[in-house]
């Protein structure tokens, strides 16, 4: 066994995924397919198994390509802050490169991949591609006396897990009273990074689904997941908790219930600087479902989500929420949809937001009430739609004025230098737009998620048009 002092990790790439070197001390453990032995080091490797059982808190296990499978409930059981990194290339002295090695941890349809069991611990799993999960049986989650098959990739329980640089694919967690297709966080402050997470399958959480805790998903792309039913959340799913979403591709999921894209139910989340595109939802919230919850949502593109229900882009119920600095655009039905949750009124406060190409650009059912400023309309079949005892506050600035996208067609919702947002928004105290931008760029903000360079064409435009 090799102690660790010095740093095995280089630089390299998994999909959209950038590895960063990083420094953690105790025992590096090396492990290869074909390893044998109880050595472990660079040399001689051992078996997955081995390194494992050897394997104590701080210490880390660097995994050869390969695909590696088990035995039993899981592939990989966690109960100590033992750390995986996949992408070594087998040699001594080491390199991790986990998009040249591709490090494989199979269930082979027949078990979950990882369970991390252990109340505080904090580990890694960084470069490694989770495949073929299936938790169906297996428990792990229970609320009201029902238990729910979770986590058919990872499943986390209270523990602060940093899934970084990873694959997640094809994981199912059951289809009947399940969560978290790819990955289950319970009461968890860890974080998804970097990673591509899809094709995974649950009733609940399709992608990832969050219950308590103050977890993060953070520049990560999930995709083409899908939830069954139950609290829906095709993509991912957050429940009682704190929890941030942010820098995301979010895209083609689906639900047959409620939130194509993300589900918040009674949480505390911050969305921003996430693209929601091509979600759908059989019944509310294709984009987005907010149910008794005060999210805050800025510099989102909200754009061609489905819904055979209400609210194609965002739907939102006995919610007191803020959108800020938001593009909202060709979604079916409604952009927006705002309601009551029984008794429970619904409030929005939207400012500096893009609302254009839907058949009702915001509607507002009876006991809910919309305060708006800077808020752009254009091209929609309605623009509000208020019911029953619906109120709304226009505010002092409103715009109506094509938006010009750049190339909406292919899911290109950046302004152009002809846009009617720029330099028409108010200062809501945001100060980098979508892509990190500063915002103002020129005198006066842009409306919308992203703020653009100014054009001196522009005048011209507008005079010839």
């Amino acid at each position: 066994m090799q102690k660790r002092n010095n740093d095995f990790l280089k630089k390299g790439v998994v999909g959209i995924c950038i590895f960063s070197t990083v420094t953690i001390y105790g025992t590096d453990y090396y492990v290869a397919t074909s390893g044998s032995g109880t050595t472990c080091n660079a040399s001689t490797p051992c078996d997955l198994s081995t390194a494992l059982n050897n394997a104590s808190d701080g210490d880390r296990i660097a995994l050869a390509a390969g695909t590696y499978t088990g035995s039993g409930d899981n592939v990989v059981e966690l109960t100590k802050g033992i750390s995986l990194y996949g992408g070594w290339d087998g040699n001594n002295p080491p390199s991790i490169n986990p998009d040249k090695y591709i490090t494989t941890i199979s269930g082979e349809n027949e078990r979950r991949v990882i369970e991390v069991n252990g109340t505080g611990i904090s580990l890694v799993l960084d470069g490694l591609h989770i495949v073929d999960g299936n938790a169906t049986g297996l428990g792990g989650y229970t609320a009201y006396g029902i238990t729910y098959d979770v986590g058919g990739g990872i499943f986390v329980e209270e523990a602060n897990v940093s899934i970084e640089n990873c694959v997640i694919e094809h994981n199912v967690a059951g289809y009947n009273d399940s969560k978290g297709g790819g990955v289950f966080l319970h009461y968890s402050d860890g974080r998804v990074e970097n990673s591509v997470i899809r094709y995974n399958t649950t009733e609940t959480g399709g992608g990832i689904s969050i219950i308590g805790g103050s977890a993060s998903v953070l520049d990560s792309r999930i995709t083409n997941n899908d939830s069954t039913g139950g609290g829906g959340g095709g993509g991912i799913y957050c429940y009682n908790g704190l929890h941030l979403i942010s820098k995301n591709l979010i895209a083609d999921n689906n639900t047959s219930t409620y939130g194509g894209g993300i589900n918040i139910a009674t949480n505390s989340a911050v969305l921003e600087n996430n693209l929601i595109l091509r979600n759908r939802a059989d019944m509310e919230g294709g984009g987005i479902h907010l149910w008794y919850n005060n999210t805050r949502l800025v510099n989102n593109i909200v754009v061609q989500n489905y819904s055979d229900g209400n609210g194609g882009g965002i739907w939102a119920s006995g919610s007191d929420t803020k959108l800020v600095h938001m593009t909202v655009a060709d979604n079916e039905n409604e952009g927006v949809y705002l309601d009551k949750a029984g008794s429970t009124d619904c409030n929005m406060t939207l400012i500096n937001t893009i609302i254009t190409g839907e058949k009702v650009g915001l509607y507002i059912a009876d006991g809910s009430h919309a305060s708006l400023e800077g808020t752009l309309f254009w091209n929609n079949f309605t623009n509000i739609n208020l019911t029953g005892s619906a109120t709304v506050d226009p505010g002092s600035v409103t715009v109506t004025g094509n938006p010009a996208f750049r190339d909406p067609a292919n899911g290109d919702y950046h302004i152009t230098g002809f846009s009617a947002a720029i330099d028409a928004g108010v200062d809501a105290g945001v100060t980098e737009d979508i892509d990190g931008d500063p915002r103002p760029i020129g005198s006066k903000y842009d409306i919308g998620a992203d703020e653009t360079q100014r054009s001196t064409l522009a005048p011209l435009y507008y005079l010839l048009f």
